[in-house]
């Protein structure tokens, strides 16, 4: 059961993996949207076809979520701020995914985000124009399974990262 602390911002602490997964997945389809319009207003994507459109959205959309989640993340107390309805926030410790076991599968959420964010976040956290970059990189990365046109995404990868 979420701990609730009220004050000016209610802030909801997610104490288990369950909960926290559930809001993720809550969170990401609103996120999904968002980005998916977002793509969409940029000139190189839109010259893109339809199919490597998908693909490139499919393969990334994890890895970008992951990446600009950076800039709700608290370093010292080791948590995400995610904002959720009626000015509230829920706040989900790192430790969580701790909980989270795959079997013969090399993703370790926990290990793999704490090195993330603890070699790269403090870095990154405070410079959108990096964050954009590999928002970049990583949505044009044309070495995605199943691309019709590698070397157009190529291109457009090149002119996005010039651009910002």
């Amino acid at each position: 059961m979420p701990i609730v602390i009220t004050g000016p911002t209610d802030k909801t602490f997610v104490d288990n993996i369950m909960d926290a997964l559930n809001l993720l997945v809550l969170k990401c389809d609103d996120y999904i949207q968002d980005v998916i319009k977002l793509f969409k207003r940029l000139n190189s994507f839109q010259s893109i076809c339809q199919s490597d459109q998908m693909i490139l959205i499919k393969y990334s959309l994890l890895e970008i979520k992951i990446l600009r989640l950076i800039s709700n993340f608290n370093f010292e107390g080791q948590y995400w701020t995610l904002d959720t309805e009626n000015n509230c926030s829920t706040l989900m410790k790192l430790d969580l995914f701790k909980q989270i076991n795959f079997v013969a599968q090399p993703f370790r959420p926990y290990y793999d985000y704490k090195n993330f964010y603890q070699n790269m976040g403090l870095d990154w956290n405070s410079d959108n124009l990096i964050i954009d970059l590999l928002t970049a990189i990583l949505l044009f990365n044309a070495e995605r399974p199943n691309l019709i046109n590698r070397e157009m995404i190529k291109r457009n990868a090149l002119k996005e990262s010039v651009k910002s």
